[in-house]
């Protein structure tokens, strides 16, 4: 950045220059709350994961699954 200084002071010396940042600094500033908030909602759906498996086995083992299936249905049918 000192070069940046440098050539804005050569062309006009009465120029102030006050935050001088890069881009990539520009850019993690306002990226950063947005990753946070990536991070936190990733964090949730992971640990709902745990749950869902655990309700969806549950119900398999209740009855409430796919039918069995039971030898080539369209074999039967067509058989018939």
């Amino acid at each position: 950045m000192p070069l940046v200084s440098r050539n804005v002071r050569d062309a006009d010396p009465e120029q102030p220059i006050s935050n001088e940042r890069t881009l990539e600094e520009i850019v993690q500033a306002n990226i950063a709350p947005r990753c946070v908030q990536v991070r936190i909602i990733a964090a949730f759906a992971a640990l709902e994961l745990l749950p869902a498996g655990i309700g969806l086995h549950g119900l398999r083992n209740l009855g409430f699954g796919p039918p069995p299936v039971r030898g080539n249905l369209l074999w039967s049918q067509t058989q018939s």
